[in-house]
């Protein structure tokens, strides 16, 4: 068919083909950071969201019960630090499962295999034990941060065919800024010289907690638990929901007087966990995972996140807030008895939530 006379048709030239595709181009880059960003906040959010669940979830629990649940449950003349997979109980995760939505699992758990050394015919449970393997491996959304992309794959405990597989987890409790392992008669939890000192008991600790009534700083200025990033290697243990070991689910040692002073410290030496190897120490320190390799104790481990600047936390009052890196805390230091001439910082004061110490504007 003839076109009307004076009508062409006319096609894109190869230049401007190609100025439009970079023209599209130039769009494309300046719109991905926004987009990147704006995805980074709504997974920061969930993040928090997934704190209040849980803090609230705790706070319920001391309602029905009378205290917080423990950080973990082992046997009391065991030393935390250095627990057998057998010697170790349900942690606070699994015992507010019921008050987080989570009855279902909570049902699941098997109650007449107890841990080694327990009392006999009494418990607890054996969360290593082979009966209680639905919980522990569970992947419950309510624990993992949507910003942590180590949180997919399991925890593998042991190795070979006898490794045991453990959920991934996000979330650790403050059990506070000191240790909890120095009794002379070996056993551990209320006496302990960590949990009796005001300066540095936290709220959930080993074989011991808190009840609201004793945080005397108040709810809204004491923490109740924070992030962890999940371990960026199979046997690393930090980030593991059901497991009560320091840097897995529980926060201690990770103030002013500990070797991590602040949230995601990347000194060498600031965390000491169970799981990570020699060969790992590379990759560790590049991801900011640093870890004591000289020995295979759990007893400090710090917060730490995903998210650009700082790390979200739970308050006692069910809130939850972002704290930036540049929070005040102490200078580094090794670890120590508390002196009396060393002062407590912001962190430090969150941290604890009886030492009387005004904290005045909160840091969030």
């Amino acid at each position: 068919m003839l076109e009307p006379k004076g009508m062409t048709r006319r096609a894109f030239t190869l230049v401007e083909l190609l100025v439009v595709i970079a023209i599209i181009g130039v769009l494309v880059a300046l719109l991905l950071p926004a987009v990147q960003a704006a995805r980074e906040a709504a997974r920061r959010q969930q993040c928090m969201s997934n704190l209040r669940q849980l803090c609230l979830g705790l706070i319920n629990y001391e309602s029905a019960r009378g205290r917080f649940p423990m950080a973990f449950e082992f046997p009391t003349t065991a030393n935390p630090a250095i627990l057998t997979p057998q010697q170790i109980g349900p942690n606070w995760a699994v015992r507010a499962l019921p008050y987080c939505e989570q009855q279902a699992v909570y049902n699941l758990l098997d109650n007449s295999v107890f841990v080694t050394g327990g009392s006999a015919g009494k418990g607890p449970a054996q969360m290593a034990h082979p009966k209680n393997a639905p919980v522990r491996s569970a992947q419950l959304d309510v624990f993992r941060c949507p910003t942590d992309s180590y949180n997919v794959s399991p925890m593998l405990m042991g190795a070979g065919a006898a490794a045991t597989e453990w959920g991934r987890g996000n979330y650790a409790a403050n059990a506070g800024n000191g240790p909890l392992l120095n009794r002379p008669d070996g056993i551990f939890g209320p006496t302990s010289g960590g949990w009796l000192d005001p300066k540095r008991r936290g709220v959930i600790g080993p074989n011991v907690a808190a009840r609201l009534k004793e945080l005397v700083d108040g709810t809204t200025n004491t923490m109740l638990m924070s992030e962890v990033r999940s371990g960026v290697t199979p046997s690393d243990q930090r980030g593991t929901w059901a497991l009560g070991q320091a840097g897995a689910s529980v926060l201690f040692w990770y103030g002013t007087t500990g070797d991590a002073n602040g949230p995601n410290i990347c000194l060498e030496n600031s965390d000491d966990v169970s799981g990570p190897k020699v060969a790992d120490l590379a990759l560790l320190t590049q991801e900011c995972m640093p870890d004591y390799t000289g020995d295979e104790l759990a007893d400090q481990a710090t917060t730490r996140s995903m998210h650009t600047g700082g790390v979200n936390v739970g308050m006692a009052d069910g809130s939850a807030h972002f704290v930036s890196n540049s929070i005040e805390v102490g200078p580094p230091t090794v670890r120590q008895d508390w002196p009396n001439t060393v002062p407590m910082t912001v962190w430090d004061k969150m941290i604890a939530g009886a030492d009387e110490q005004v904290i005045g504007e909160m840091p969030f």
